[in-house]
């Protein structure tokens, strides 16, 4: 009887642990419509319609769901390393959708919503609006290793 409780035991923990671990898997902004997409990583700014941090780099985080800048270029924005370029990731509707950060000249962060299109598994189109209201076009390139 006790070698059975064991099994019934080990296999119901077994399968909590996976149904847990599920939904934390599902939490993650890396899910897209169409198959598995992930931000996690390094990517480049290619290119801004505003000419702005071109060519700084984010690294993306799944678990605490930000971008952070860890090399800046172009600083009109008035960023520091390591602010969170983009903050609160949410797979949406094929994409995403965040908080990007758009100006912190004035002495504080100043973020504005934002879309995120997946274009290839190596390239991402952000889709927002400048501090000044002005429409914002941003390509970025993973950096592969």
């Amino acid at each position: 009887m006790k070698k059975i409780f064991n099994s019934w035991l080990g296999g119901t923990l077994f399968l909590v642990v996976l149904l847990v671990g599920c939904d934390v898997l599902k939490g993650l902004p890396t899910n897209t419509t169409g198959g598995v997409f992930s931000l996690n990583g390094n990517w480049r700014l290619e290119t801004s319609s505003d000419n702005s941090l071109t060519g700084s780099v984010i690294a993306v985080y799944p678990v605490s769901g930000e971008g952070t800048l860890t090399s800046i270029q172009n600083n009109t924005y008035c960023v520091r390393a390591n602010d969170a370029m983009w903050k609160s990731i949410v797979s949406s509707n094929g994409g995403f959708s965040v908080s990007n950060l758009s100006n912190s000249c004035g002495g504080s962060l100043v973020y504005r919503p934002a879309t995120i299109t997946v274009i290839t598994n190596e390239e991402v189109r952000l889709s927002g609006t400048t501090s000044a209201g002005a429409s914002l076009i941003q390509t970025w390139k993973r950096i592969i290793k």
